[in-house]
């Protein structure tokens, strides 16, 4: 899950940030012993959204309380580079709405959460 959900999310807007390359390895380090090698083999497959949505219902089938982790971290990945783009937050809608199951007001909430506690522009991008 933290692979692949974060190779859809990062890449959402085109382009992976090196910081939201290193969230999800720091993620993957607990449990790959080389994460980088992981994230490549996921990426070659031609199935990367096949997999994040096995790996989303074999994960809460095991346990369903993971459910909101697992979402709250695809929010930190969106907002680990410091710049929200509607192309994201279109993505966490759809994601949350369709693989996780939340109503379209419970994600907005999350979302509103997410920006409230950990949002802070970058300076150089008010320019």
């Amino acid at each position: 899950f933290i692979a692949s959900a974060g190779l859809i999310v990062a890449s959402s807007d085109e382009e992976i940030d090196d910081k939201e390359l290193e969230l999800i390895m720091n993620n993957l380090a607990e449990t790959q012993m080389f994460p980088m090698t992981f994230i490549e083999e996921i990426n070659k497959s031609d199935d990367v959204i096949g997999i994040f949505n096995e790996s989303i219902v074999k994960v809460l089938e095991d346990d369903p309380m993971m459910r909101e982790g697992m979402f709250r971290y695809m929010i930190d990945l969106v907002m680990v580079d410091k710049r929200l783009k509607k192309e994201e937050i279109e993505l966490l809608y759809m994601i949350g709405e369709n693989s996780f199951g939340y109503s379209h007001k419970e994600v907005a909430i999350m979302l509103a959460e997410m920006v409230q506690t950990h949002f802070q522009p970058s300076v150089y991008e008010l320019n």
